[in-house]
């Protein structure tokens, strides 16, 4: 059966996967089963809430943030051997004046220290996948920055990401929502997700043609479906 997923994920909550859509019956060359063997099974990693620049009476320097990322690009790809890294938000601090105040807004020095950490791992844009959370938007609701140093955003130009993985058991799909909206409270705030028209647009064009025989369709956003969050 052909199922469709919301992955919701806000500030370090627990990745869960909800489902949004059924197929109204299994595909009939691969039916619903438990599996014998692993044929089709593949890892993924998926990280939120990177907070790069982030400034602490804990860690004023910000270093634990930037070490704790490059080594998970590095040692962790290297061990886990994902088929690629979902990034979901908050790649930055959104706090980069020199009083270092939350919600104060983006500065370059935030994001080329982003943009070096993912660099000198040498992640390319068909194997790591950043989207924009709500740190990511604070004072800056075109997403200029997001677009100019993220990855995703300066290669495809674009606030949402998509891509597929396919095994001898068929197609899965994946698709990553800017989920701050266009509103400047919404990105001042971790309450509640908002997806544009367009976005849900070009996510149901896809999953209705081009990925239409997908085996199971992941939808994923940085902020939690229902707020407060869930324990």
């Amino acid at each position: 059966m052909r199922r469709t997923h919301l992955a919701s994920l806000a500030l370090g909550t627990t990745l869960v996967f909800a489902p949004l859509l059924h197929a109204a019956s299994p595909q009939p060359a691969l039916p619903a089963h438990y599996a014998r063997g692993t044929t089709g099974i593949f890892w993924f990693m998926h990280l939120s809430d990177l907070h790069i620049g982030v400034n602490t009476l804990l860690e004023p320097s910000g270093e634990f943030a930037q070490q704790r990322l490059l080594e998970v690009l590095t040692t962790g790809v290297r061990v886990v051997k994902p088929k690629f890294v979902f990034a979901t938000g908050d790649l930055n601090d959104g706090s980069g004046n020199s009083l270092h105040i939350p919600t104060s807004g983006q500065a370059q020095w935030e994001w080329d220290l982003y943009k070096g950490i993912y660099t000198t791992a040498g992640m390319l844009p068909n194997f790591y996948y950043d989207i924009p959370g709500n740190h990511d938007a604070y004072e800056d609701l075109p997403f200029s920055y997001y677009l100019n140093n993220s990855l995703q955003g300066q290669t495809n130009h674009k606030l949402w990401v998509d891509f597929s993985v396919t095994t001898p058991v068929g197609e899965y799909y994946f698709f990553g929502f800017n989920s701050d909206g266009d509103k400047l409270w919404k990105a001042l705030t971790n309450c509640c997700p908002e997806f544009l028209d367009s976005e849900l647009t070009e996510f149901e064009t896809r999953i209705k043609g081009a990925h239409a025989g997908a085996q199971i369709v992941f939808a994923a956003g940085h902020h939690a479906l229902t707020y407060p969050e869930p324990p």
